[in-house]
């Protein structure tokens, strides 16, 4: 999507700043029926759960803020008389878009609700001659029943019967074009409006369980998904009709909760769901090493599906290749396996010694035909590759790992030291990892303090030493993140991305704006 913010960003924030104002709530509204189900996105705002978590609106229309997004100039105008704007603040905001190969059907619009209109044209009147003072005015006018005010030659305002509309073309266009398109959406049939749908899928925006909702058509993106896909040699084929992406975003003390949906509505990718389990086993993952961790991945895919996929795409061609390295078929191999894997970061050394690898990792694996494991083990020590250390490890003095099997889990690491502790010690996880994995085909976490960032060796970054001190240095107040994932099924798929904050108790949406706030020299 041609992103208007950057575009014209002043007058993207004069109207988020108008936005952002307006409450919403739970009840149906009447300019909701103004997007289109043709949209490629729609963003809600739920203002009063905001407010209620100690935003400092003064510094929210602040210079210093928004400054940041473009060159605005009329902050304090803004700020002064917005409260006494007509604005209704118990309605909902919807910001939307709709994508087209005619510039003049391409647009970024919102819709909010007017509590008096006499007042907001006062509000613009008075606006305006602060505008007149830098050689511009907006003129209020009527067509069709609309009253409407020109901001500039891609943008129009219009407001009747209490709702307002504002929509930038993604191009220049002549007056006429503007008001068609204005008056376009404001005559939308309820059959073409995406919140009068009976799908619950849409109907979650107008509810005031969030704080901020977020819809996506992913047929808009479709072409634009693919040129990336095909970046990468995968045998995928792309169907994004009747796909959405649906997001709900709450901020709460000490963290920030996401979560996200996935609406395969056509089907066209069950198949790919069958590649992956439910959840990962919950006996495998209580066997993960170390308790703390500072990095872990897991993952568990669906193995029968593996094997039918990798025989469908000529499998058999490996075979013999296979068989002369491990002395096992590939069938074997993934018969083997449970399908449950598991990555865990224990430690980082930023300028490790060369016999040292950066990375203090082991990677696990469910085993469960231990038969298929040991004829591997012994055709790797028959070629040399494979030197037994005792009955449950191995070096692998070639590849620079260690092996060691602790049924049902096999263990690979680089660390000698962690391998012998794999080897001795019985090994529990940790119960983040535990609670994240129940109904959960991927996990993730990751520890992201300065402390852990600043341990990341050199050739993470390659050759780029700005990056190294951004990543590095720049402080923030956030501790770790979060991801688990639930697999495809019944044409939904889900996922939750929690961000920890360092300060447990304050509200994380409170934590982020001083985080953002200027800090006044020190004198």
């Amino acid at each position: 999507m041609k992103s208007f913010f950057y575009k014209s960003p002043y007058h993207f924030v004069y109207f988020f700043a108008l936005a952002v104002f307006c409450a919403a709530c739970g009840r149906p509204v009447e300019h909701s029926k103004y997007i289109p189900k043709e949209a490629s996105f729609v963003l809600s705002l739920n203002i009063p759960n905001i407010k209620k978590k100690s935003i400092d609106w003064n510094y929210l229309f602040s210079r210093d803020v928004l400054q940041v997004v473009g060159d605005f100039k009329d902050t304090e105008i803004l700020r002064k008389n917005l409260m006494k704007s007509g604005i209704d603040f118990e309605s909902p905001v919807y910001l939307f878009s709709e994508q087209s190969e005619l510039p003049e059907d391409s647009y970024f619009a919102a819709s909010f609700k007017i509590k008096n209109e006499s007042t907001f044209d006062e509000f613009l009147r008075g606006f305006n001659e602060q505008k007149k003072e830098k050689g511009m005015e907006l003129r209020i006018r009527s067509f069709s029943g609309m009253r409407y005010v020109l901001i500039d030659e891609q943008t129009i305002l219009g407001w009747m019967n209490s709702a307002a509309l504002y929509i930038k073309l993604d191009k220049k266009a002549e007056e006429d074009v503007l008001k068609n398109r204005m008056i376009r959406l404001r005559d939308l049939p309820p059959k073409r409006a995406l919140l009068q749908q009976k799908d619950k899928r849409f109907k979650f925006l107008k509810l005031s369980d969030h704080d901020l909702a977020i819809w996506v058509n992913l047929e808009v993106y479709e072409q634009r998904i693919k040129k990336v896909v095909n970046n990468f040699p995968l045998p995928l084929n792309l169907d994004f009709r009747n796909n959405y992406l649906t997001a709900k975003i709450n901020f709460e003390d000490g963290k920030v909760i996401t979560d996200l949906q996935f609406h395969n509505g056509n089907n066209s990718f069950a198949s790919y769901g069958r590649l992956v389990k439910d959840s990962l086993n919950q006996q495998i993952m209580s066997k993960i090493p170390q308790k703390k961790q500072l990095a872990m991945l897991g993952l568990g895919l669906d193995m029968k599906g593996i094997k039918e996929l990798f025989n469908n795409l000529g499998g058999a061609l490996f075979e013999g290749q296979a068989q002369a390295l491990t002395g096992s078929t590939p069938n074997e191999i993934m018969d083997m396996l449970t399908g449950d894997f598991v990555a865990v970061v224990k430690d980082m050394h930023p300028e490790p010694k060369p016999e040292q690898s950066p990375y203090e990792y082991t990677i696990a694996m469910g085993v469960n035909e231990p038969s298929t494991l040991k004829k591997m083990i012994q055709k790797l020590q028959k070629d040399g590759e494979a030197r037994e250390i005792d009955s449950m490890s191995y070096a692998l003095p070639n590849a620079g790992m260690y092996l060691t099997y602790r049924h049902p889990m096999l263990y690979m690491t680089p660390s000698a030291e962690m391998s012998a502790d794999l080897s001795k010690k019985p090994t529990t996880a940790a119960q983040r990892s535990l609670r994240s994995s129940r109904k959960s085909f991927l996990v993730f976490f990751s520890d992201v303090k300065e402390e852990t960032r600043q341990k990341l060796p050199q050739s993470f970054f390659g050759e780029d030493r700005f990056l190294e001190g951004m990543v590095k240095y720049t402080r923030s107040p956030f501790e770790s993140v979060s991801l688990h994932m639930q697999a495809l099924r019944k044409q939904k798929a889900s996922a939750r991305i929690v961000i920890f904050m360092k300060d447990k108790k304050q509200n994380a949406l409170k934590t982020l704006a001083e985080t953002f706030k200027p800090r006044k020299p020190s004198s």
